[in-house]
């Protein structure tokens, strides 16, 4: 039986960061095919995203 990875928005934000967690951006890509996103994740980095184009660049 295969494992299926249910990823939160602390892991899925690791992506955008400027300084990224090798780790953890390495083990994201080795499981992209058995990784998924909860609507609740999806909508809260649809937010996040949104929230940051109106922001200035920290």
């Amino acid at each position: 039986m295969q494992s299926i990875y249910l990823l939160d928005i602390n892991i899925i934000s690791e992506l955008t960061k400027p300084v990224q967690n090798q780790t953890v951006v390495q083990k994201i890509f080795e499981t992209q095919k058995t990784s998924v996103l909860s609507s609740i994740t999806w909508g809260e980095a649809l937010f996040g995203l949104k929230k940051n184009k109106a922001s200035p660049v920290r």
